[in-house]
């Protein structure tokens, strides 16, 4: 069999890689993906927020509190206020947000590996609305959805854990969730795929119980609270002196400080006033979809892919950042999706070109004014800007 291309194992059934010399090449590839994806998302957050005291919604979503009395989302920046001065704080985030990072790229760097760097694992760890989508627009990273997937890893290792290990690892994901859901109750996005790595399985008995009752009822919880405290104008003004009178950017009251007041109606408008550029991401949805469509794990856990779809789909109609609805749904499913190994992910389907080209040459906004074009994004644009600036 020639090095690289998929054939069947023993039985004749599942496709399987090789992995000679052909590996080496496949595991440059992901890596410069992920290398230069991750160092975009990186220098752009210390260069345009951490180093000027915060902006808007990359820091001003995190320092949301309790100022104004309980509000939706504030559950984190409630903690973060123990730091002492703003300069501490705005550390004290990027360090925690680059945990949760790290915890994902860990856990998509052992996948990889596990399947010999595979094409379709690559297509799935390195497709544009995977993670590298932080660093093709960096706008769309650094947000709260990361508490989510940090939860999640920690349970698909928990999966392959000793016992005792993987309590801890259980009670720090459930922790996590909590967080989660109370800091920006989308997190809900989380739920289905947490649920089924908590799944019914032997290894599972002593876990299978207090896990999910605590992860549903979190959940029921955050949303029922996120609903009755949604926020005022008020609010705002008062988490507003708040963050300022730590030292941070007074800018950051313009971003996601201010939307506390914002309404439904409100949040269904600014979408409505976007199409039909936004028609953009309905075609491009099923492209950034398609390393999880194409997988044998979809076929069997359709109703996993089917609930977290149901949980996201309310954000289309809320928020402006489609670009980041669609990187929720891609990532979740692909996390466990990985949990699976190479049964989950076997494909004919994706070879060398075939996941280079997708791979290489497009990439979502995370977010388009109504008057903007659609920006030419991507691991391959990323890479004539890197060795050609201007």
């Amino acid at each position: 069999m020639v090095a690289g291309r998929t054939g069947t194992d023993d039985s004749g059934t599942l496709p399987v890689v090789n992995r000679g010399p052909a590996a080496v090449g496949r595991a440059a590839f992901a890596c410069a993906v992920l290398g230069l994806a991750l160092w975009r998302a990186v220098t752009d957050y210390l260069a345009r927020d951490i180093s000027v005291g915060g902006t808007t919604y990359r820091v001003g979503d995190w320092v949301i509190n309790y100022a104004g009395g309980f509000v939706r989302r504030g559950l984190f920046g409630q903690l973060l206020t123990a730091a002492p001065t703003g300069e501490a704080a705005l550390w004290a985030l990027f360090w925690f947000q680059v945990a949760c990072y790290a915890a994902v790229l860990a856990f998509l760097l052992g996948f990889l590996h596990r399947s010999g760097w595979a094409w379709p694992a690559v297509a799935l760890a390195c497709g544009p609305a995977a993670l590298p989508f932080i660093g093709w627009d960096t706008g769309g990273g650094w947000r709260k959805e990361i508490i989510g997937f940090a939860a999640i890893v920690l349970l698909a290792w928990a999966r392959t854990a000793a016992t005792r290990l993987q309590v801890v690892l259980t009670v720090v994901a459930v922790l996590l969730f909590g967080l989660a859901m109370f800091s920006w109750e989308a997190s809900v996005f989380a739920v289905p795929v947490m649920l089924h790595l908590l799944r019914r399985d032997a290894r599972w008995f002593e876990l299978r119980g207090w896990p999910s009752a605590s992860i549903l009822g979190l959940a029921l919880v955050g949303g029922v609270a996120s609903v009755l405290a949604r926020g005022s104008q008020r609010v705002a003004w008062a988490v507003c002196g708040s963050v300022t009178s730590q030292g941070m950017n007074p800018k950051l009251c313009g971003g996601a400080i201010d939307r506390l007041a914002e309404t439904p109606a409100e949040a269904i408008e600014q979408v409505v006033l976007r199409f039909p550029l936004y028609w953009g991401y309905v075609l491009l949805l099923p492209l950034a979809l398609l390393p999880v469509l194409t997988t044998p794990w979809l076929r069997r856990n359709w109703p996993v892919f089917a609930a977290t779809a149901a949980l996201v789909a309310p954000l289309f109609a809320l928020g402006e950042d489609w670009g980041r609805w669609v990187h929720l749904l891609a990532m979740a499913p692909s996390l466990a999706i990985m949990a699976g190994g190479w049964p989950a992910i076997a494909s004919g389907w994706w070879k060398g070109g075939r996941t280079a080209v997708y791979v290489g040459l497009w990439g979502l906004p995370h977010w388009l004014p109504p008057d903007a074009t659609w920006p030419l994004l991507g691991f391959g644009w990323a890479l004539l800007e890197l060795f050609n600036p201007y």
